[in-house]
C-alpha cells in the first residue's frame, strides 16, 4: 500500500495527534489566563477534524501494518464514537475545570489522547497492538483520575485505579501469552484460524485464557458498593434484574444448583466500610460444583462457619435491621462477627416489594 492510502486510512488519529500537540503547545505559548480559555475550543476543533476525517473513510477498507491494523465500517462507527463522546466530555469539563485547576491545557491534551487511544484499540487486530493501546489509555486514564492533585479524593482514586491496572494487565498479558503459545501467532485471524484447526485438547487451552484476557479487559466492571438496602430502582435493584433476566434466558447453563427456588443476596464489607458504610453486593445461587459454570459467571466461596440466623417479616425487611443486629443485638448477645460480610436468603416467602407486608427473608450472620 503506498504511502498516501496509509496516511489517508490514518488520518483520524494523525488529526487527534496533531490536535493534542497544538493544544499542549499553545498551553506553553500563551500566558494569558483568558487566551487559555480558548484551549477547549481548540480541542474541539481537533476532534471536530478526526470526525470530519472519520467520516470521509465511511466505505473505505484496508489493512496496514502486515495485518496489526485494520480499517473498516465497524471500526469507523467505534472511531466516531469515541470521538463525539470525548467531545461531550469537553464540553461537560469547560466549566467544571475552570477555577479548580490553572493546569488545563494538559486536561484537554490528555483527553485527546484518550479518544486516539480508543481509536487504536478499535483498529488492533493483534495482541501486541491491543496491549499497547489499552496501556496507553490506561495511562491517561489514571492521571486524568488523579487530576486534581489538591482533591484528596483523586488522588485516592487514581492510586486505587493505578493498582487495579497494573494487576490486571499483568492478567491479561499472561493470557495473551497462552494464547500466542497455543497457536504461535499474536493476530487475531491468525489466532482463529489456529484454533479451528487445532485438536480438542489444545482448545482447552482457550478457556483459562479467554478468563485471563477479560480480567484485563473488564476490571472496570468491580461489583459496585453500597450502603443502603435495595429497591427496584438502584442499584441493588438493577442487579437483581440483570440476575433474573440472565435466569430466564441462560439458567439452564448453571448446573447442579442446590435449590433453583433459593436465591442469595451477599453484602461483603471491605477497608472503608466501618467509615463510609458501604459494601459490596452479590447476588446467586448455591451450587454444588464449580467447574460447570459458564465463564461469564463470578464465583465467591464464604468460609464454612457458624451463623446467626434472623427471619424478618413484612415491614422488618425495609426497616434498618442491620443496625439492630449488628449495636443493639450482637454487643449483649455473646458473640463476635467472625467475617466481613452477611447474607440474605430469598425463597418462595418472599413475595417482592409491591407485597412486603406479606413476605418473610432470612438474614445470615456469621459469628463465633
Amino acid at each position: 500500500m503506498i504511502l498516501s492510502q496509509t496516511l489517508a486510512l490514518l488520518s483520524p488519529e494523525l488529526v487527534l495527534v496533531v490536535a493534542g500537540l497544538v493544544v499542549l503547545g499553545l498551553d506553553l505559548i500563551w500566558r494569558d489566563g483568558e487566551k487559555k480559555e480558548w484551549l477547549p475550543y481548540v480541542a474541539l476543533a481537533g476532534l471536530g477534524g478526526a470526525l470530519v476525517a472519520v467520516v470521509a473513510l465511511w466505505g473505505r477498507e484496508g489493512v496496514l501494518f502486515t495485518g496489526l491494523y485494520t480499517v473498516d465500517s465497524l471500526v469507523l462507527f467505534l472511531k466516531m464514537v469515541a470521538v463525539v463522546s470525548t467531545g461531550l466530555v469537553v464540553l461537560s469539563a469547560i466549566e467544571f475545570m475552570r477555577g479548580r485547576t490553572p493546569y488545563r491545557g494538559e486536561f484537554y491534551t490528555l483527553l485527546l489522547f484518550t479518544a486516539l487511544a480508543i481509536g487504536l484499540i478499535a483498529a488492533a487486530t493483534d495482541l501486541i497492538l491491543i496491549y499497547l493501546t489499552i496501556e496507553l489509555l490506561s495511562i491517561t486514564s489514571y492521571v486524568l483520575t488523579g487530576y486534581l492533585r489538591e482533591d484528596p479524593k483523586s488522588s485516592e482514586a487514581a492510586i486505587k485505579y493505578f493498582l487495579y491496572g497494573a494487576a490486571t494487565s499483568a492478567v491479561m498479558l499472561y493470557g495473551m501469552s497462552f494464547l500466542y503459545g497455543a497457536t504461535g501467532s499474536t493476530n487475531l485471524s491468525e489466532i482463529a484460524t489456529a484454533l479451528r484447526e487445532a485438536e480438542a485438547s489444545l482448545r482447552g487451552v482457550v478457556f483459562p485464557a479467554a478468563i485471563l484476557l477479560l480480567v484485563g479487559f473488564g476490571f472496570f466492571g468491580d461489583p459496585f458498593a453500597t450502603s443502603s438496602g435495595w429497591t427496584e430502582e438502584n442499584e441493588i435493584g438493577r442487579l437483581w434484574q440483570r440476575f433474573m433476566t440472565y435466569l430466564e434466558k441462560e439458567g439452564n447453563r448453571i448446573k447442579r444448583v442446590k435449590n433453583r427456588e433459593i436465591h442469595y443476596e451477599v453484602h461483603i464489607g471491605h477497608g472503608e466500610t466501618d467509615l463510609t458504610g458501604n459494601v459490596e453486593v452479590f447476588v446467586g445461587m448455591e451450587v454444588e460444583e464449580l467447574e460447570d459454570l459458564p465463564v461469564q459467571t463470578l464465583v465467591k466461596i464464604l468460609p464454612p462457619t457458624k451463623y446467626a440466623v434472623f427471619t424478618l417479616k413484612g415491614e422488618q425487611i425495609t426497616s434498618d435491621w442491620a443496625r439492630i443486629i449488628y449495636h443493639e443485638w450482637m454487643p449483649g448477645s455473646g458473640y463476635e462477627e467472625a467475617h466481613r460480610y452477611l447474607f440474605q436468603l430469598y425463597d418462595a416467602r418472599f413475595k417482592g416489594l409491591d407485597n412486603v407486608g406479606e413476605s418473610e427473608l432470612d438474614v445470615y450472620v456469621p459469628v463465633r
